[in-house]
């Protein structure tokens, strides 16, 4: 085991890059619907209002994508975190780990793809974590999971 104290091990145990992967600024609503905060709406749009930021973090072995989003897409149709990746030159398929600290609407709903197939998982090859105790809560709660699932 290494000595933490020592700077030099703190540096060879934590060498990664960290990027963040900024869907926006939104306003979710009662109903859980989630609005893009523009300068022009941001005064007028009620709700709470939050940004929306996953992590992908790359280690020597892993992509490892700290929560996956509300898959939110641009004018083009694509999602903004699919053209981050691209523009880091990170495909969906290389993620290796998916971290979800929670299960709501604004951290998971970029895991699955609406396809013409149906749904398909957005990193295909993740592997994906979540907290136990999380995991627990909502499937002791099946009746209102979709509630969960939705914010």
């Amino acid at each position: 085991m290494k000595n933490l104290l020592n700077v030099e091990n703190i540096q060879e145990i934590c060498s990664m890059k960290i990027i963040p992967l900024k869907e926006g600024n939104f306003s979710a609503s009662k109903t859980k619907d989630f609005t893009l905060l523009t300068e022009e709406n941001f005064n007028t749009v009620s709700g709470i209002k939050m940004s929306v930021q996953p992590f992908l973090i790359i280690t020597e072995n892993d992509y490892i994508l700290l929560d996956a989003g509300i898959g939110w897409k641009n004018e083009r149709g694509n999602t903004v975190i699919s053209e981050i990746l691209e523009r880091e030159n990170i495909r969906p398929e290389q993620i290796t780990k998916l971290l979800l600290s929670h299960l709501h609407k604004d951290h998971i709903d970029g895991t699955i793809t609406f396809t013409e197939n149906g749904y398909e998982a957005t990193f295909p090859n993740a592997q994906i974590y979540i907290q136990q105790r999380e995991l627990d809560f909502a499937m002791e709660k099946k009746e209102i999971l979709p509630l969960i699932l939705i914010f």
